[in-house]
């Protein structure tokens, strides 16, 4: 499979001028990696415009809340399996995830980290060294650990600690009824931050002694609601 690439040093001189209002034609900048077929992304250029146009319309509206968690769960649901399609080796490419980044997600970057990337911190959002960070890997490993399920991965409020520290970063993310399970109870009682960080490292210390990832679902349920009393 050919696909799309942008080294470190591309998509950083391609976010500079994005945040000054250049327009930049990223295909014009972009690498080639693999051979055969190439990948074909329509998709998802069709899903993130339509996305885009929507938030602009909620933000005229007035319907977009201070709290941008549920919008970006709503747009890891819809990205999700058209990502989750695409070939391992592609999904495995940091130069891969850099290119959608700017080429397709600037909008959602500059709109979900405006105060970060106004104050200079942009490589973070896009460079995919950290995937609780990166905007398209987040989203996708968002989406992944649930299942893909859409109610779950927007239903949490105010859930970028969750996500992040307690799913995406740790093996729990790994275990898709592990995080369905978690998701589930948070989204029906919210821990607050201190008392979430206390459960996770509990769940965390679980993996020790107990293989996890071959929890089924009933399992799984149990475990978290067993961990919470």
């Amino acid at each position: 499979m050919r696909y799309p690439t942008l080294n470190h040093a591309t998509v950083t001189s391609i976010a500079a001028l994005l945040v000054d209002g250049e327009n930049v034609s990223v295909d014009a900048q972009a690498d080639w990696s693999g051979a055969g077929e190439t990948v074909d992304l329509s998709a998802i250029e069709a899903i993130t415009a339509a996305a885009n146009a929507d938030l602009i319309q909620l933000l005229l509206d007035g319907k977009v809340s201070a709290d941008k968690e549920p919008f970006e769960g709503r747009l890891a649901a819809e990205i999700f399996p058209v990502l989750d399609a695409l070939p391992v080796e592609v999904l495995d490419d940091p130069g891969f995830w850099r290119y959608v980044a700017v080429r397709y997600f600037w909008w959602f970057i500059t709109w979900r980290e405006k105060d970060p990337i106004a104050n200079g911190n942009v490589g973070t959002y896009i460079d995919a060294k950290r995937n609780t960070e990166q905007i398209p890997l987040r989203l996708y490993l968002r989406a992944n650990a649930v299942g893909g399920d859409s109610h779950l991965c927007q239903a949490i409020p105010k859930s970028a600690d969750f996500w992040r520290s307690h799913v995406i970063r740790v093996r729990t993310g790994s275990a898709e009824p592990l995080s369905r399970a978690f998701a589930t109870a948070q989204a029906a009682d919210r821990m607050k931050t201190d008392p979430l960080r206390s459960y996770a490292r509990r769940l965390n210390r679980q993996w020790t002694n107990v293989l996890l990832g071959m929890y089924d679902q009933g399992e799984a349920d149990a475990l978290i609601e067993e961990l919470r009393e």
